[in-house]
């Protein structure tokens, strides 16, 4: 059955696709940003970056503007700072 409309109307097909994709990419960022918030309050000055990765996960890049979660480490890898920033 599934196979005969998909034979029948591929466009369709298709658009379905494409919007249970769409479905799926932003139940997974809602999710994923949950995760980061919940995280970001539980990094703690003194961690080390070993730490700070095991609560946030490691960082996909590194991007110049917008609504970040900032944590600054010394050069020993240890937080210095966990500050939220947002840029106009």
């Amino acid at each position: 059955m599934v196979c005969f409309f998909a034979m029948k109307h591929p466009a369709l097909l298709t658009l379905v696709c494409l919007l249970f994709a769409g479905a799926c990419w932003f139940v997974w960022a809602i999710c994923r940003d949950s995760q980061l918030l919940d995280g970001f309050d539980k990094v703690r000055t003194g961690a080390s970056e070993s730490e700070v990765s095991a609560i946030l996960g490691k960082p996909k890049r590194v991007e110049p503007c917008g609504e970040f979660y900032v944590v600054r480490l010394d050069a020993s890898g240890r937080v210095l700072e966990a500050v939220p920033l947002s840029s106009p």
